[in-house]
This record gives C-alpha cells, sequence and structure tokens, in this order.
C-alpha cells in the first residue's frame, strides 16, 4: 500500500545527518513530509482521526508518537499518559582535531566518540551525566578528564557543552506498543531511539499494517504500567 509520511515533533531541533539522509530517501520513494509543531491529536469516538500540525488537520488512521521527551505532551492531548522522565544530561564537544578514536569508548565514567569532522564528543555516562548548578564547570571538569584519557591530546580545546533531556520510561525500558482505549495511537519511546530505531521502526510497521505484533516486544507494552 502507498504511505502517506507525517513527520511532526513538539518543538523544533536541529536536524542531524543521518535523520535527514532518511527523510530524503523516504520522500523519495513516495513518502509525503510535513514539519511543524504539534498542536494535539484529535479523536472521533474514541479512536483518532487526525493530527493538528501548526493549525492545519491532518487527516490520519494511525499515528506513531516517537517524539523523545516531548511524547507525553502530545500523547496527553488523546487521554493518553506515558510514564516517562526527563532526566537533564550534559555532553561536551572539543573543538576539531586530528583523528585520536576509531570507534566507541565506554569507560567506566566516562564515554567518547569523535566526529567526522574531528570533534570529540564526550559524557560521563551513556547519557550524559547531571549537569549540575553551574553545568559550564561541569563541562570544563568533564573536559579536562576526557583529554587526561587520550593520548597525543596536549593540543585539543573545549568548544561548548549541550545539554538534552532524556525521554526515559519510569521502570527504564522501551515503551512500545499500541495505547489501549484510543484507536489509532501507537506509542514508540526509549531512551536507546537512534540504537535501537531500526529495530523499533521494522516492528511497529508490522503490527500497525499486517496486525503482527513480534513477540520480543512482549515486555514494552504501555499496559504493563496499569497492573
Amino acid at each position: 500500500p502507498d504511505f502517506a509520511l507525517h513527520v511532526a515533533e513538539e518543538g523544533v531541533a536541529e536536524p542531524v545527518a543521518t535523520a535527514t539522509a532518511l527523510l530524503a530517501d523516504a520522500e523519495r520513494r513516495g513518502a509525503r513530509l510535513i514539519t511543524g509543531t504539534v498542536d494535539t491529536l484529535t479523536l472521533s469516538g474514541g479512536s483518532l482521526s487526525g493530527v493538528v500540525v501548526a493549525g492545519e488537520t491532518i487527516a490520519a488512521d494511525e499515528v506513531v508518537i516517537a517524539a523523545g521527551a516531548g511524547a507525553p505532551a502530545i500523547a496527553a492531548t488523546a487521554g493518553v499518559q506515558l510514564p516517562i522522565k526527563t532526566p537533564p544530561g550534559l555532553i561536551v564537544h572539543s573543538r576539531p582535531y586530528r583523528k585520536l578514536l576509531n570507534g566507541l569508548v565506554l569507560a567506566e565514567r566516562l564515554h567518547m566518540r569523535q566526529t567526522a569532522d574531528g570533534r570529540i564528543i564526550a559524557g560521563s555516562d551513556f547519557g550524559g551525566g547531571d549537569p549540575g548548578e553551574n553545568p559550564e564547570a561541569t563541562a570544563l571538569e568533564l573536559f579536562e578528564a576526557v583529554k587526561a584519557m587520550l593520548r597525543g591530546a596536549d593540543g585539543l580545546e573545549y568548544d561548548f557543552h549541550t545539554v538534552g533531556y532524556r525521554p526515559t520510561p519510569i521502570d527504564g525500558f522501551p515503551i512500545v506498543s499500541r495505547a489501549d482505549g484510543v484507536g489509532g495511537v501507537y506509542a514508540a519511546v526509549t531512551h536507546s531511539g537512534i540504537t535501537l530505531a531500526p529495530a523499533i521502526g521494522l516492528f511497529a510497521a508490522r503490527e500497525i499494517v499486517d496486525g503482527e505484533r513480534d513477540p520480543l516486544l512482549a515486555p514494552y507494552a504501555l499496559s504493563r504500567f496499569a497492573q
């Protein structure tokens, strides 16, 4: 069947290269891309009837809520509660530098990688550490720890830090399922979004289109929080 792909977020984020490439490929394959802020989900008779994006109502039989930290607010407009916490995580970014790393480094209290343009990006844990009351001071302290761990990093310079909010279901495990009691609403929310996106996208599409729920998703239904 033919599908119209509606991608919309609560808020606006700077697109990353991977997302941009995937969206461009989807459009080449016939998907329709609509960007904007989600105002609300609309219901008719207890089931989804559409999505209001930047004031425009888009009719829809199904909607997948995959908006990360913004997911609970969107779901709430349809009366669906997503039990998610959004702890902040601080990441430091160096100025571009010569190649020091050829993969992801996961140490006891530090993780880091190097981008294609030479930036070292690091956090104090896998999702980025608590920024504390003075995020800039926290960032500089973390950056010094990064330099101390790397050989040949004497000339490495701090550039800036970022603070992101991690969408984390309260039990720490993904939510990938339909929302009970509201037809046409599917939630896909997890901290490891980039890592799990290919598998979750495949499983969700199969469940929505063919009605086949993969056994691997059994522990991750939203209904588990009602028990």
